[in-house]
């Protein structure tokens, strides 16, 4: 199984990343949401898909561009799952936070 990330700064270069992994017969994607520069349209993403979808908004600690506040990296975490993304990454230390 293949796994493309997709860590752009831009809205459109994201979603032409998804549309593209998908060519390239990724099984999954990977969207890194702490990389793009403006709030993500993950409605779009997520009918633009035709592999199943990882969010991940990575904390600095955790290797991540995120420059918010935690509470709204969680927020954000949880329109993706509430608007229907197959998976969304936690650390283990928030997970808790989040229903399944």
């Amino acid at each position: 199984m293949i796994c493309v990330t997709i860590a752009r700064h831009s809205r459109r270069f994201a979603l032409a990343g998804i549309l593209n992994a998908a060519r390239m017969s990724a099984d999954l994607v990977e969207v890194r949401l702490d990389t793009i520069d403006h709030e993500p349209d993950l409605a779009e993403m997520i009918a633009a898909k035709r592999t199943p979808l990882i969010f991940s908004c990575r904390r600095p600690q955790d290797g991540g561009s995120w420059k918010h506040s935690e509470e709204e990296r969680l927020q954000l975490l949880r329109r993706c799952a509430a608007a229907g993304a197959e998976y969304v990454v936690v650390e283990h230390d928030v997970a808790g936070q989040f229903e399944r």
